[in-house]
């Protein structure tokens, strides 16, 4: 029960703001329909400063959602037409609002401040209840009080479908979107092959050579008869069983690493920067714990970038970058952005990079490269994921 309060008393703050902005939204409309009447005869679409103030309040009205009544649109996603029709429904809801809440004080005088003050005896002057009219007013009261709160959790209710139903994606848009991630699912499972390829072919012509090294090493140690070469040879593997730990071990940080488990994802981008040949300045800012695939593709990216700009880029500094921010509705978006100053010319087709888009598609999100001829050549991923996976910054140090 006592779990539920905040989240009715944000409910009512947020219904009770949206029917205040409905009064400015009413003045709006009455000045907007003119405009709107004549680009509906004409066929035109709606401009000018009106429009851009529909798609202020249209813009404010889905942050009141997202933070009270959780809810909302991105505003990327609809225009100033879609605004003055959302508005023009949505300004009755909040009118709605305002006169339940008028009536929600009415059932509060009836049901409790009249017959409180009937049994403590501080009535109005010149106002003696009897009992009968006190038991009528209690009735009357707490059944107008269920309604009134039965209405206003159905006007939130309402309110978001209402906001995704007029600015949401459409139909086409959600199809397109199930598509992409049908083909990003598969691209993932090709990923997963080639993945295992490439751990096989590190295992074999990497960690296998040095231990092959070492087992011969061994051998001739074994065969010799002076002391003095078996001391020799013995330092030998010794030497090479160092280069084949640090071999496996580098394989190991490849396929998963283990730094995100110990101390999260600012840990694991400080050691892959402290192992880079280029110095890389760290920036990362996320408050508690992504989940563990955003953290495990965004590592990757970082991992990625790296890797390339060590091979190709000639680069003398990187710049590392993590943040986080509130995207639709429930969801963060987790960004990473890698930058270098190198000669730039990075291929997107590129197998490293084609391999990146896969793993950041199949998280719903983007991956975009800017690399031109003379750098610098910026990576940047924006990826989404639920905002009730994240965990908060004690759960994660926990």
């Amino acid at each position: 029960m006592v779990s539920l309060l905040p989240h009715a008393r944000r409910t009512a703050t947020g219904l009770l703001l949206g029917g205040m902005t409905a009064i400015v939204e009413v003045f709006l409309l009455l000045a907007v329909a003119p405009a709107a009447l004549v680009a509906v005869t004409r066929r035109r679409p709606l401009t000018g400063r009106i429009t851009d103030l529909a798609r202020t309040l249209t813009d404010l009205e889905q942050r009141r959602l997202a933070r009270f009544l959780s809810g909302g649109v991105h505003a990327a996603a609809y225009g100033p037409g879609q605004a003055v029709g959302y508005l023009a429904l949505r300004a009755p809801l909040g009118l709605l609002a305002l006169i339940l809440f008028l009536l929600l004080g009415y059932g509060v005088i009836a049901a409790v401040v009249i017959p409180a003050g009937w049994i403590t005896g501080d009535i109005v002057a010149g106002f003696r209840p009897t009992p009968y009219l006190i038991g009528y007013l209690l009735i009357a009261g707490s059944v107008l009080l269920f309604l009134d709160l039965q209405g206003l959790a159905a006007l939130a209710t309402f309110e978001r479908r209402l906001a995704l139903r007029c600015l949401g994606p459409t139909r086409q848009e959600y199809e397109l979107r199930i598509a992409r991630l049908s083909e990003s699912r598969a691209d993932i499972i090709t990923t997963v092959h080639e993945e295992r390829r490439r751990i096989e072919r590190d295992l074999h012509d990497g960690v296998q050579q040095q231990l092959v090294a070492l087992g011969t090493l061994i051998g001739r140690a074994r065969r010799a008869t002076d002391g003095r070469v078996v001391r020799e040879l013995l330092a030998e593997a010794h030497e090479q069983s160092q280069k084949a730990l640090i071999e496996l071990r580098e394989v190991a940080w490849r396929i998963y690493p283990s730094a995100l488990d110990d101390g999260g994802l600012p840990t694991a981008i400080e050691a892959v920067a402290a192992r880079s040949p280029i110095p890389a300045a760290v920036e990362c800012t996320v408050p508690g714990r992504p989940p563990l695939a955003t953290d495990v593709v965004a590592y990757f990216v970082i991992s990625e970038a790296i890797t390339n700009a060590i091979k190709h880029s000639g680069a003398h500094r990187m710049h590392i970058a993590v943040h986080e921010h509130t995207g639709d509705g429930h969801q963060v978006v987790t960004t990473v952005r890698v930058a270098d100053d190198g000669v730039g010319g990075a291929d997107p087709a590129g197998p490293g990079l084609t391999g990146l888009r896969r793993r950041i598609e199949a998280l719903d999100g983007d991956l975009t490269i800017d690399s031109p001829p003379g750098g610098p050549t910026i990576i940047h991923a924006a990826l989404r994921s639920e905002a009730d996976t994240h965990q908060s910054a004690d759960a994660a140090k926990s």
